[in-house]
């Protein structure tokens, strides 16, 4: 096991000890590590929709800095490109449930000309099975109402007299019930 790494700007306290977790920290209260197994939950929760590359903006840059900037960016601009498509590290990441603080893009995070965030509605691969098994569990809901609807109704053919008014009434009942589930 091996202790969790740091960045400069999270306080310690902030991540739970993983040897504490473990029940193997010998540090005890000298330990710069939280052994509160709340700070877990405590976190602050990551947004995927927003690339945090956007956030800083020229609004608040004088003319010096702007100058700088277009300077030093220009030739490398041109070679690195920013799209619209996103990275796949990134994507790889949000489906592995490994991004977070310390999640860092192996094309480099700030050299990385495609976007770290999903576009608004975004699907991702494991909430699109749990979707497909939804449709499935309701077209299997779907095909037992027709199958009994079918047997009702070959009943009702075949019968006559106060055995088809019961078969009759069985039959609202199911239409009823199939209003209630929603239609297809």
């Amino acid at each position: 096991m091996k202790p969790v790494m740091q960045s400069a700007r999270v306080d310690p306290k902030s991540i739970l000890c993983e040897f504490f977790k473990a029940g193997q920290c010998a540090k005890g209260f000298k330990c710069k590590f939280s052994h509160d197994l709340n700070v877990q939950t405590k976190g602050e929760k990551f947004d995927i929709f927003s690339d945090k590359r956007d956030e800083g903006t020229m609004e608040d840059w004088d003319l010096e800095t702007l100058e700088k900037v277009v300077e030093s960016k220009g030739k490398e601009y041109n070679q690195n490109k920013p799209t619209d498509i996103v990275c796949k590290h990134f994507l790889d990441a949000v489906e592995k449930k490994q991004y977070g603080w310390f999640w860092v893009c192996p094309n480099g995070n700030k050299e990385c000309h495609y976007r770290h965030d999903l576009p608004p509605g975004y699907i991702l691969k494991s909430q699109m099975k749990a979707l497909l098994e939804e449709e499935a569990n309701k077209l299997a809901i779907k095909d037992e109402f027709e199958d009994q609807v079918k047997a009702v109704c070959g009943r009702l053919r075949s019968n006559s007299g106060s055995y088809m008014l019961a078969e009759e009434k069985t039959l609202y009942h199911l239409l009823k019930n199939y209003e209630q589930i929603g239609s297809y």
